[in-house]
């Protein structure tokens, strides 16, 4: 009996779907070579037992109906693998489309002033934070064009907030132009500032990041920058870090070296080279903060990834939780949790109260890097682990997809992933950090008159941590 025209049409639907799962898998270009190749000989082979059981000749045939069941087994089959496959490349594909940040400028008054929106400054002085920044020309630039004033710039956007209410709480009834990080830095220095103002107008303005180094991520080693940022907003917002993080990546030697720098650190911006801390630096933007690392170490970042803490909890959870093992016996000072000493099964919420802790602690900062590497280290090691890839793959991916931002390319991304799925390298993980010693100083960024809590980079920690660097990128010249 010829085969029907309704298994015929079966067949066809099964083909098509199946050239449109080699062709995203492709497209995806994230599995080694023999995994496709597997794929394709399967896929031959259960089409090839398809059309001979379709193909049964003998009325009302079994064959012919496991024929047309296993059509459908492989028509479901293939749109399910070509959904992940397509769902992969649009996440890869829109992280590493975040590389633009913006930031937002912000027209400042009194809560209780007249001044009520921009056509009321009309004729009035503006008092702003002198910037070296593009972003902040192309912001005062709009406002000029918007509204007829005169600018009156400040060192610092300490002396600017003080414009409006002063460290004593004295008002004025000023008008203040500044960012929406430098609305929250001086917020935290002059309690309830926000209370006591509010936003007329905004201007937002974009800041690009153009990155120029041409890297095989296969076989160059390299570094990349991780910013932790806790942002209400979205990812692409310009905003502090209370994470800075170089992971150096050998992938010859499958070598990761976690090198972590204390937010406080007490550098010299590269816009100016005047003091401030590290963290202020992302006020400015990311390629601030990594050419100001740059010139601090005397290496080259190669890529940075912002990412949210949301992201973390999302992501330890994804991968079924991290294992860490604390030193220390404490209980967070926000949440109340104790974390005795000893091994930790961590979920996401817990891994995130635990690295982020540090008023537990005596050397404070030092103890939460500490703490932060090892969580680090922890869901490195579970992300590469094949199981976890294979068992967690959707959940990965979803945990990614909004709260990350990197400079790293989709094909980039994709080539270090089908390393690892190729040859399942065991990565040896090794973690190192900067010493400094405490003291109140001036910074750029809130006033050089207005002394804060920093640490002072010890010169020999910071010419060990480079060297290691450089060691670890280039082994053979050891």
């Amino acid at each position: 009996m010829p085969t029907s025209a309704g298994h015929s049409i079966l067949m066809i639907a099964v083909l098509v779907i199946e050239i449109m799962l080699i062709a995203f898998v492709l497209t995806l270009d994230i599995l080694p070579g023999k995994y496709i190749v597997a794929l394709v000989a399967g896929i031959i082979v259960i089409d090839c037992l398809m059309i001979w059981l379709i193909n049964d000749r003998k009325p009302k045939s079994k064959k012919r109906l496991i024929g047309a069941i296993l059509c459908g087994v492989m028509i479901v089959c293939s749109c399910v693998g070509s959904y992940f496959a397509y769902d992969t490349y649009k996440t890869m594909e829109i992280i590493s489309a975040k590389m633009n940040q913006t930031i937002t400028y912000d027209v400042v008054v009194l809560k209780d002033s007249v001044y009520e929106d921009l056509d009321d400054i009309e004729g009035q002085t503006v008092y702003s934070v002198k910037s070296g920044k593009d972003t902040y020309a192309q912001a005062k630039q709009k406002l000029e064009s918007s509204v007829d004033m005169t600018l009156e710039e400040t060192t610092g956007c300490m002396d600017a907030g003080e414009k409006l209410v002063s460290l004593t709480g004295i008002k004025q009834d000023n008008i203040l132009f500044i960012s929406d990080p430098e609305y929250d830095m001086t917020d935290d220095i002059i309690q309830g500032f926000k209370k006591e103002t509010k936003v007329i107008h905004k201007i937002t303005v974009k800041l690009p990041y153009e990155s120029s180094d041409n890297i095989d991520v296969l076989h160059d080693s390299f570094n990349v920058l991780i910013s932790g940022i806790d942002s209400r907003g979205e990812i692409s917002d310009v905003a502090r870090s209370d994470v800075n993080m170089i992971v150096t990546v050998n992938p010859n030697t499958h070598t990761i070296l976690l090198t972590s720098m204390p937010r406080d650190s007490y550098v010299p911006l590269h816009m100016n080279g005047e003091m401030d801390k590290l963290t202020h630096s992302g006020v400015y933007g990311i390629d601030e903060t990594i050419m100001t690392i740059e010139d601090w170490l005397n290496v080259d970042i190669n890529y940075y990834a912002r990412v949210n803490f949301k992201m973390l909890v999302k992501l330890v959870d994804a991968v079924g939780g991290i294992d860490v093992y604390n030193d220390i016996d404490f209980y967070s000072s926000v949440k109340g949790w104790h974390f005795n000493k000893g091994w930790h099964h961590m979920h996401g919420t817990y891994a995130l109260w635990y690295l982020r802790e540090r008023k537990a602690f005596k050397d404070e900062d030092e103890q939460r890097i500490r703490n932060q590497q090892k969580v680090m280290k922890a869901l490195l090691e579970k992300c590469t682990s094949k199981k976890t890839l294979v068992a967690n793959y959707t959940e990965i991916l979803e945990a990614v997809g909004v709260d990350m931002q990197t400079s790293m390319s989709q094909k980039e991304m994709a080539e270090l992933a089908r390393m690892q799925l190729d040859d399942m390298p065991e990565w040896t993980i090794k973690r190192q950090c900067i010493d400094g010693d405490d003291a109140e100083l001036g910074t750029w960024s809130m006033g050089m008159n207005r002394p804060l809590f920093v640490s002072v980079p010890k010169e020999e920690s910071v010419k060990k941590v480079s060297n290691n660097i450089k060691k670890v990128m280039n082994p053979e010249e050891d």
